[in-house]
């Protein structure tokens, strides 16, 4: 989970500053400003990164959680069956539950 949630956040980066660095050009080159709609990049992409981030600590921090609550032993069941769990769980009235609705 760990490194799933390392990894989704290493692309979201990448990708975002691919997006951003062709997407502030043509909008510079077609505008001749590089104002407001480099902003507005710029926040939908920190949105982005934002729920990817919020996602990632929230089954982290449940997955650990559960780790130390079992005598830190995943027990028979395994790591995957448990976050599986953890996230199958997640109320539908949060946050987390619209971001996991999004990312997988």
């Amino acid at each position: 989970t760990i490194l799933l949630s390392s990894g989704t956040l290493l692309l979201g980066e990448l990708g975002s500053g691919i997006v951003l660095g062709m997407g502030k050009s043509a909008a510079a080159l077609a505008t001749g400003v590089d104002g407001s709609a480099g902003f507005s990049a710029l926040a939908g992409t920190a949105a982005l990164q934002a729920g990817i981030a919020g996602y990632g600590s929230y089954s982290v921090g449940r997955a650990a959680q559960v780790y130390l609550e079992n005598g830190c032993t995943w027990g028979a069941q395994g790591a995957n069956t448990v976050i599986h769990e953890i996230l199958a769980q997640v109320d539908a009235k949060t946050i987390i539950y619209r971001l996991r609705q999004e990312l997988l």
